[in-house]
């Protein structure tokens, strides 16, 4: 079935496998098309609605005032502007702008403008700009705008902002700014700033990673690291400074420039290029202590090992060896061994333990905080 249709006035009704060409510029439906089967629009498309039981092809743009409802796949070689859509499948060669889209499969277009945006399996768009974007499998995008995102497997995009975005599986990003990044696998990005960072595997940021609250199952990697909490199940790799409240790392606090916190509990190791600074400071047993550390309150467990430090307070388990110490005061645990140490207050040493220099002094003259 073929027809040639300019202007139509009311309701448009195709059987299945109509073709319907344009007289002029365009196919205008003054009512709504009904296509009772799969139909060919070969030319821009306006009408009051579009209601299809099977596929269907527009070649050019289409325009609808209500509502698009496709039984089978959508495919425009144009934009798409309607209220509602509902399709199997999508693909625009242009702007989707929709109050609300829902695709069972696969969505793709130039860009996204919509109030809602989902689709069953894969999201794909070079721009998108949304209240909520989500898909059953994952969110292909190269620039980002929404409230919320949320993919089943994982997003992927040069450039998000947005208020949340969540991942079953991976986040992939250029440039990510949120204020809750949440997902179940790995973060991977050139740089990071967000209110709450929360990943069950690992963190890769190229650049600065900026966050209040980072919670990481794996390790963690960046150039520069600024937080308030820092808490990580694996290791923390950092090419230049760490600036944070409080962190916890089960593994090692591995940095090249400096450490600056108010408190740190260390599972495994502290290295750093320019020292540490912190005021409230923890490692577990056999934990390890590289550079030098200034801190208000120093606790190590047993048979930890340490090069300098500084300390108002210092107290150590058994069998720990410390180069050198510096301290307000010392506990120092049995059978530990302490290099050279200087006290101004007082210091204890348990059975066994002994230090190879000891003098006391008037006062503990830390290196100043840079």
């Amino acid at each position: 079935m073929e027809l040639r249709v300019g202007e139509f006035e009311g309701d448009l009704v195709l059987e299945y496998g109509a073709t319907v060409t344009p007289e002029g510029r365009e196919i205008k439906v003054k009512g709504s098309v009904i296509c009772r089967g799969s139909c060919r629009f070969q030319g821009p498309l306006e009408a009051v609605s579009l209601k299809a039981g099977g596929d269907v092809e527009v070649n050019g743009w289409l325009q609808v005032a209500g509502d698009i409802f496709v039984d089978g796949a959508l495919t425009v070689a144009g934009g798409v502007y309607c209220r509602r859509l509902r399709a199997e499948n999508l693909e625009a060669k242009g702007v989707l702008s929709v109050e609300e889209a829902a695709v069972a499969d696969t969505l793709i277009a130039d860009e996204i403008i919509a109030n809602s945006a989902s689709a069953g399996g894969t999201l794909k768009a070079v721009k998108a700009s949304a209240r909520k974007l989500s898909a059953g499998d994952s969110v292909e995008v190269r620039e980002v705008f929404a409230e919320n995102v949320t993919a089943g497997d994982g997003v992927a995009a040069n450039l998000i902002v947005a208020l949340s975005v969540t991942a079953g599986d991976e986040i992939r990003a250029g440039r990510l700014e949120a204020e809750r990044v949440s997902t179940g696998g790995d973060v991977k990005a050139r740089e990071i700033r967000a209110l709450q960072l929360s990943v069950g595997g690992d963190v890769e940021v190229e650049g600065v990673l900026n966050v209040e609250r980072l919670s990481a199952g794996g390790d963690v990697e960046a150039r520069e690291l600024v937080g308030e909490t820092v808490s990580t199940g694996g290791r923390v790799r950092v090419v230049g400074d760490v600036f944070a409240e409080s962190i916890s790392v089960r593994g090692e606090l591995d940095v090249g420039g400096v450490v600056k916190a108010a408190s740190a509990s260390i599972g495994s190791k502290l290295r750093t290029g320019k020292g540490a600074w912190i005021l409230s400071l923890k490692v577990e047993d056999d934990g390890e202590l590289q550079g030098l550390v200034v801190a208000g309150d120093v606790r190590l467990g047993d048979g930890c090992v340490a090069d300098v430090i500084y300390a108002e307070s210092f107290y150590c388990g058994e069998g720990c060896r410390v180069r050198e110490l510096h301290a307000e005061e010392a506990y120092v645990g049995e059978g530990s061994f302490i290099g050279k140490l200087s006290y101004a207050q007082r210091v204890y040493m348990e059975e066994g333990a002994r230090a190879l220099e000891m003098e006391k002094i008037e006062r503990v003259d830390a290196p100043p905080d840079p």
